[in-house]
């Protein structure tokens, strides 16, 4: 398990109310900067999102540049919101497969075409496999962020877009096969076609809004005076990740995952 996985703290308790009575649960990220090494690992597991280490060379040949240029220049986001968004995407990932134990295969920014703009489709599908049975798990999770600023209606946003994963999940399953069998990834092949006829071989369905916020910029009244609209959605759940300076931190590791390469 990668050492940044152990900062969530998550208290089973600790959840706020909307006025709607939805809860949303509140996890606290603590990260820790005194060991180098977990940094390190930590920018590595981010650098890989992008661009495998085993490929960077073969990518680079015939551009000129290093593999730090190669990185700043054609793979990482340069525009804030951009680099927000992936940062937490990922680190959403990261409590989904570490912490509930999904397996989510990492396809999404492999093959971004514009570093600056958000690749479409679901942000985050997870698959849990419970003796091969109905009760087998297909998780999708919308992912809101806001590490350098606030916005009133966070909370309701990303449900919103998680309510769109629900009619657009089987185009986000058939992207993320093709892009697996290029990969010559047959096992999580496998894996994905084992939750692509819903009627034929039932799953659980579970559909998740996460908001990731700096600490700075975060109030409780952003969930506790609101009114949520959740109509038609199968399982919801709604967790908001938080920690303190957020944005320094996504931009740090950016760097480092360059400078290490």
């Amino acid at each position: 398990m990668i050492k940044h996985v152990n900062w969530f703290k998550e208290d089973e308790e600790k959840f706020l109310e909307t006025l709607t009575k939805e809860k949303v649960r509140i996890i606290d990220y603590e990260y820790l900067m005194d060991n180098q090494d977990d940094i390190s690992n930590w920018a590595k597991h981010l650098r890989n999102h992008y661009c495998k280490d085993s490929e960077i060379d073969f990518l680079r040949n015939g551009t000129g540049l290093s593999r730090k240029e190669y990185l700043e220049q054609i793979k990482f986001p340069e525009k804030g919101h951009i680099i927000s968004g992936d940062f937490s995407e990922i680190l959403v990932a990261d409590f989904l497969e570490y912490l509930r134990t999904y397996k989510i295969p990492r396809t999404r920014y492999l093959d971004k075409i514009n570093k600056d703009t958000s690749p479409n489709g679901t942000d985050i599908i997870g698959f849990k496999i419970i003796n091969g049975s109905g009760k087998d798990e297909l998780i999708t999770c919308e992912v809101k962020a806001r590490i350098a600023t606030s916005k009133e209606d966070i909370v309701q946003e990303a449900v919103t877009h998680a309510k769109k994963d629900v009619i657009r999940i089987a185009e986000s399953l058939n992207a993320m096969k093709r892009t697996l069998y290029l990969a010559g990834d047959s096992k999580n092949v496998e894996l994905v076609e084992r939750f692509q006829n819903k009627v034929d071989r039932p799953y659980k369905r579970i559909t998740t809004a996460a908001i990731v916020h700096s600490n700075e910029h975060w109030s409780s009244e952003l969930v506790t005076t609101k009114e949520l609209d959740t109509e038609d959605i199968e399982n919801l759940d709604i967790i908001v990740i938080k920690g303190v300076k957020m944005m320094d931190l996504a931009r740090m590791l950016y760097r480092r995952a360059c400078d290490e390469a």
